[in-house]
């Protein structure tokens, strides 16, 4: 008997609390509705389950933050209710039992803050309107960095769009960045090694081409490696590598300075030779005959001022300093004319040296460069 008692004595306090529960959740969620078991278009099967009255409210939802579902237990987390991606809320009651919101365009209603919010991925702007937040983060960046500016989604921040750089005011070509920075005709950007090239010296830019060439009436100039003017020599005359005109073997300037011709010989080789200053020289014990242009023996009245009397002096230095030479191969360079003295640079091959001095049986000078001189041995090499 007393068992008995005790079942039912205990199933009338579970009754009680039971009871209290269902007061304790109704208070913040009006009403229940069982849902049957169905199947959702995709095919998944929902079992049967309870939910919250579709009232058109949103406080009074299980799934809203601060209630619970009385029958799992589970919280809620949801601080707005859900939207269709239109601006219109979604409700779980009929449109009748809905407030009366008009929020417009990508926005919905919050009744947690009791007023219209943008929707997920826009945001409010000067006009009051709900736009898509990228395009709005984009505009702001165009705004502050020009028309070749984008809004990263990733770090959140303004930045210059592939082949442009800030260069803090906007957003500039990377090619007008090395041109603003070197000079318009100087420099350009060379993509492949992803850096700024200059130009050096008298080189410009070839805009098509994006490579340094020399200006319209300038040359390039491999030995010196710049560019040097365009010269047209005169008949008779060949470029040298310093840019400047020479008289050609067997000729020499006029006296005008402007023409090479062919200079007056020295007729009687036999008994005088050419001076290294270009000037015709009689041997020891000879004299000039200015009647026939040439060297005769020296009569006994006749004083004599020794060896390298000036005879003739209208001819010049230029078929000695105006000839060049050039090289089939590679070939030693020294600062005298033995095979004893100091090798001081090599002559390249099928590079034109001014010459300098001829008189030398072996060696030829030449001038080397800007800043040096040397010997080199005939056999080895063209002379011009």
């Amino acid at each position: 008997m007393r068992t008995i008692n005790k079942i039912i004595l205990t199933f009338f306090a579970l009754i009680v609390v039971l009871t209290s529960l269902f007061l304790f959740f109704t208070k913040n969620v009006d009403a229940v509705v069982r849902v049957k078991g169905y199947y959702r278009k995709d095919g998944t099967y929902v079992a049967p389950h309870y939910r919250s009255d579709p009232d058109g409210k949103f406080y009074n939802n299980w799934s809203t933050k601060g209630n619970v579902n009385p029958f799992t237990g589970k919280k809620g987390t949801k601080t707005s209710p859900d939207y269709n991606g239109t601006g219109a809320v979604l409700y779980y009651g009929s449109e009748d039992s809905a407030p009366s919101t008009n929020c417009g365009a990508n926005q919905y209603y919050s009744y947690t803050l009791s007023e219209c919010r943008c929707n997920y991925g826009y945001v409010r702007d000067d006009s009051n309107q709900c736009i898509n937040e990228i395009e709005y983060k984009r505009a702001q960046c165009v705004n502050q960095l020009g028309i070749n500016a984008e809004y990263d989604s990733i770090y959140y921040t303004c930045k210059c769009k592939n082949g442009y750089i800030n260069d803090n005011l906007s957003c500039i070509s990377l090619d007008d960045y090395c041109k603003n920075k070197y000079g318009r005709d100087k420099a350009y950007y060379n993509s492949s090694e992803k850096t700024c090239k200059y130009c050096s010296g008298d080189f410009i830019v070839d805009e098509i081409a994006d490579k340094c060439v020399c200006p319209n009436g300038y040359y390039f100039n491999a030995i010196y490696n710049q560019c040097l003017l365009n010269i047209t020599c005169g008949e008779n005359q060949f470029l040298g590598t310093d840019n400047k005109c020479y008289c050609k073997i067997g000729y020499e300037l006029n006296l005008l300075g402007n023409e090479c011709v062919k200079p007056a010989p020295c007729i009687d080789m036999i008994n005088g030779y050419l001076g290294s200053d270009g000037k015709c020289y009689c041997n020891d014990n000879f004299i000039w005959d200015g009647v026939n242009s040439r060297c005769i023996n020296q009569p006994d009245n006749t004083d004599s001022h020794g060896r390298g009397q000036w005879v003739y002096t209208n001819i010049k230095n230029t078929e000695i300093l105006e000839s060049y030479v050039t090289a089939n191969k590679a070939v030693n360079l020294r600062d005298d004319p033995s095979l004893n003295a100091k090798i001081i640079g090599q002559l390249k091959k099928n590079i034109k040296y001014q010459v300098l001095d001829l008189t030398n049986k072996k060696w030829v000078k030449i001038k080397y460069s800007t800043s040096k001189d040397g010997w080199v041995l005939k056999r080895l090499i063209n002379i011009y």
